[in-house]
């Protein structure tokens, strides 16, 4: 579909603290590929691995936040004291703010499950398949959130969660949304490699899980976060201002155009900087929350 240079990626991790040389040294450019299903992968794969994401982190403070919308919605699926699983958990916050009983959490980033254990919170550090290998059909409800998108192998996750819910389980997940502004950002650098792996479009939210015997149950759009308001208004300017073509349906470069497009982009954007999409709009947000059961 379309190509990112290898080096911009280099550059704009570098700008928020995380040096991602050594994983791209020996790549060019990534390429994003859509395949029959809807999922788009970024080739070659290439995913962060451990000591990306302790730099990301130590740089990021707010990388693992405290609440979130999609916490609101998953909670809604929560079922007493049914065993209760969530992979790639952080420091627990989840099971903090809804106090979760019956809860394990599986965190790879040992600083956030130390955390975590601190707090009270049953957090193992632990590989999720193995888990799933040795305790299969041991999960009634099986969460995760903006975990999926970096996995190398989506399929081998699927799987995993099929072999550890329990008949009838439910896995909720959230996933960047492609179906929505998040979708034509080219340049959000998280949304590329080593961070995200690949893209979920709602087509693939439906078809791929299906092949795992995982059916949709419930698809939602989180409506756009205050939190996410300059990415969407980046995109609408992109996509108002940057994209826009003359009568002849050519894009206009000239100089003159350019520099007026930049000038007005910057004017805008000062003028709706505090504004923040109503929630009754009902916009398409960054993230998208689906609801699948085993079947």
């Amino acid at each position: 579909m379309y190509t990112v240079d290898s080096g911009f990626i280099v550059r704009q991790y570098a700008a928020i603290g995380v040096d991602v040389k050594r994983l791209l040294s020996e790549v060019t450019e990534f390429t994003l590929y859509e395949d029959e299903d809807g999922l788009r992968r970024w080739l070659p794969i290439v995913a962060g691995d451990e000591e990306f994401y302790i730099n990301l982190v130590a740089n990021n403070p707010g990388y693992y936040a405290k609440e979130k919308k999609e916490y609101e919605y998953a909670a809604r699926w929560l079922c007493g004291e049914a065993p209760t699983l969530e992979v790639g958990c952080g420091e627990g916050f989840f099971a903090q703010l809804y106090n979760i009983k019956n809860y394990t959490g599986l965190e790879l980033n040992g600083s956030a499950a130390k955390q975590g254990k601190k707090a009270g919170v049953n957090i193992l550090q632990d590989d999720f398949m193995s888990f799933s290998d040795r305790l299969p059909s041991s999960v009634s409800r099986l969460f995760s959130f903006h975990l999926l998108e970096h996995f190398a192998d989506p399929y081998e996750y699927l799987a995993s969660a099929h072999k550890v819910l329990q008949s009838n389980g439910l896995m909720i997940t959230a996933v960047p949304a492609e179906d929505s502004f998040g979708g034509v950002l080219r340049h959000d650098i998280l949304n590329c490699p080593p961070h995200h792996v690949t893209r979920w479009t709602d087509r693939s939210l439906r078809a791929v899980p299906a092949k795992f015997g995982l059916d949709l149950v419930d698809l939602y759009h989180i409506p756009v976060e205050p939190m996410h308001k300059n990415l969407f208004l980046d995109c609408f300017l992109q996509k108002a201002v940057f994209d826009c073509r003359s009568v002849k349906g050519r894009k206009n470069n000239s100089k003159r155009y350019r520099i007026a497009s930049y000038i007005m982009a910057k004017m805008m954007k000062t003028l709706v900087k505090e504004a923040i999409v109503p929630e009754e709009f009902n916009i398409p947000g960054y993230t998208v929350m689906c609801v699948h059961r085993k079947v």
